[in-house]
């Protein structure tokens, strides 16, 4: 595997706590789409996160029975998880 010895790089200096030199390393090997596809995973998560902490308000207006808002972010959570997991399958570079 061609980036087994850079993947051992990082893993040693993900031990030593060197993340910012990690980001340069996989900026320079043209890790550019899994730093991409990690960041846009995550924001994903924070949304879906902070939806739930709106449905839990019980604020209105409501929509189903539920806080509206948190519908709302809860759907665009959804669509965007359903958009990053065909991207990751129509370039098959998983």
């Amino acid at each position: 595997m061609p980036y087994e010895r850079h993947m051992m790089e990082l893993n040693t200096l993900m031990r030593l706590g060197r993340f910012k030199e990690i980001v340069m390393i996989l900026l320079k090997y043209g890790f550019d789409d899994l730093i991409d596809r990690l960041t846009f995973g995550i924001m994903i998560a924070a949304m879906i996160i902070g939806s739930s902490m709106i449905i839990t308000t019980g604020i209105g207006p409501f929509l189903f029975g539920f806080p509206a808002l948190g519908v709302v972010g809860y759907l665009i959570s959804g669509l965007l998880g359903l958009w990053l997991i065909y991207n990751i399958l129509r370039q098959r570079k998983y």
